[in-house]
């Protein structure tokens, strides 16, 4: 995963949580599960 090696380390924990939350809300669908979770990832960087 090359996103994962441009992440720092909370970012990185921060997406491990969402890709979680999302496996319960998604069941095993990483495609919906990934893109949903980057596009967070980007919101959030986009408020600090």
């Amino acid at each position: 995963m090359l996103y994962y090696s441009r992440t720092s380390k909370a970012r990185q924990d921060t997406l491990h949580v969402c890709l979680r939350m999302m496996f319960h809300l998604y069941g095993p669908e990483p495609e919906a599960r990934i893109e949903l979770c980057l596009r967070i990832d980007l919101e959030v960087q986009s408020y600090s």
